[in-house]
């Protein structure tokens, strides 16, 4: 018979802290570590978002102590509560994370000169202004080339 409910903590993918903000195109893993595990059944759910919708946003999980969540799913700017729920015979215990979702920066102006070009022969200028925002500084900046 289990007098007092079971102990549960929320944790990332490496057993850390979770992190306050995590990058909406990046999967996020998070992690239930409850006391005693043997025997308990596990409910995630997040906060002000229906069970319809919570379960598309799976990569797996949902009824374990895991829940990978695919990427892009979360909106940027907006702030989750995941719950984690530990059943042991009828006594329940439970645990919450804040998870905010991080924006991109606000861009006032960005130019490529010129707009046409041959890879490895034309020379290509890339000017932004200095008027980015940002909450998390120093920004970083990287350029990519898609090959249609």
């Amino acid at each position: 018979l289990v007098s007092s409910p079971p102990s549960v903590l929320i944790r990332d993918k490496n057993s850390q802290p979770v992190p306050s903000k995590v990058v909406p195109d990046r999967p996020l893993v998070l992690r239930g570590e409850v006391s005693p595990a043997s025997g308990a059944s596990y409910t995630w759910t997040v906060e002000g978002v229906s069970v319809g919708l919570f379960s598309t946003w799976l990569a797996s999980g949902g009824q374990g102590r895991e829940l990978s969540l695919l990427p892009n799913v979360l909106t940027p700017g907006q702030s989750y509560i995941f719950k984690l729920t530990a059943t042991i015979g009828g006594v329940t215990g439970y645990a919450s994370v804040n998870v905010n979702v991080n924006e991109p920066p606000v861009v006032s102006e960005f130019s490529v000169t010129p707009t046409v070009g041959t890879a490895l022969t034309t020379v290509f200028e890339f000017k932004a202004d200095e008027s980015w925002t940002d909450d998390d500084l120093p920004l970083t900046f990287s350029f990519i080339v898609h090959d249609n």
